[in-house]
């Protein structure tokens, strides 16, 4: 099957890497292949061409028969989006029981004190429209962003960075906890010139929480947690409830004061990779 933009556009779509959608394409052209053959055919280096067959192995898109050297075999594409849905699915009904819980149990506990009043609750799905609602947030925001990310929302936080500079100047508060890897250092650091950031070594995969101005919260699982903007079948909620945003941000400042804070130690790490 032929390698074009337009298949490994539509398979990323589905949580495939870029490198992965062309070793997958690439297999099915050859059928039962090699490594090596599969490198030259799908123009993924030879140098990750194993550890992406393992994903893709992982992801049961591929067997490996026994033999020296070893040989691949494509597993046929619809079997994985059956899993794929089966496990969107299951994502999805999480968050609906998640919406009930949120929305009845702790919004009633609030107004039985007579304490907050009751909010409002979105469901969004895909990751433009979660993109684009946390950029909204942002450009909401007058005293406060606060955000606790993964590895990947580090990365992908580079694309309202500059809007996060200008609430910076304009007097608001900007702090980001999220884990420090050599895949989002560089935008931690620029993060850290005008707002506080801190590391956590927590495995939240995939979880964000980020609250602004203890007005709204936007609680969201990517799907798949990679650096593609606008790829994904995210699912979120958003929220307005002050109870929800008061215990959010709660839960995000436990982990704060618990976290690493990014600062001299992890630019000379940064400056010695750049240098090596």
């Amino acid at each position: 099957m032929p390698i074009n933009q337009d298949r490994l556009d539509k398979m990323q779509e589905y949580g495939l890497t870029e490198y992965e959608a062309r070793t997958y394409l690439a297999l099915l052209d050859l059928g039962v292949a090699t490594a090596r053959d599969i490198a030259n055919v799908s123009r993924v280096p030879r140098t990750k061409i194993y550890s992406v067959l393992d994903d893709l192995h992982q992801k049961q898109l591929t067997e490996i028969i026994p033999e020296r050297p070893k040989r691949y075999e494509a597993v046929p594409f619809e079997r994985y989006l059956r899993q794929f849905e089966r496990d969107y699915q299951a994502k999805l009904k999480k968050i609906e029981d998640d919406k009930k819980l949120l929305g009845s149990e702790l919004r009633s506990n609030g107004d039985a004190h007579g304490l907050d009043k009751a909010g409002s609750f979105n469901v969004l799905k895909g990751r433009k429209n979660v993109i684009n609602r946390k950029y909204e947030m942002v450009q909401r925001a007058e005293r406060e962003i606060l955000e606790m990310g993964t590895e990947f929302s580090g990365v992908r936080m580079g694309y309202y960075l500059p809007l996060l500079k200008e609430k910076a100047r304009a007097g608001a508060a900007l702090r980001l906890l999220c884990p420090v890897t050599d895949a989002n250092r560089d935008n931690v650091l620029e993060f850290a010139q005008v707002g506080e950031a801190r590391s956590t070594s927590a495995k939240t995969p995939g979880s964000v929480i980020l609250v602004i101005d203890d007005a709204e919260v936007l609680i969201c699982h990517y799907v798949p947690d990679d650096e593609h903007l606008f790829k994904g079948e995210d699912v979120a909620i958003w929220s307005d409830d002050r109870a929800i945003v008061r215990d959010m941000k709660n839960t995000i400042l436990a982990h704060w004061e618990k976290a690493e804070k990014v600062g001299a130690a992890t630019k000379a790490a940064a400056t010695l990779r750049k240098e090596a």
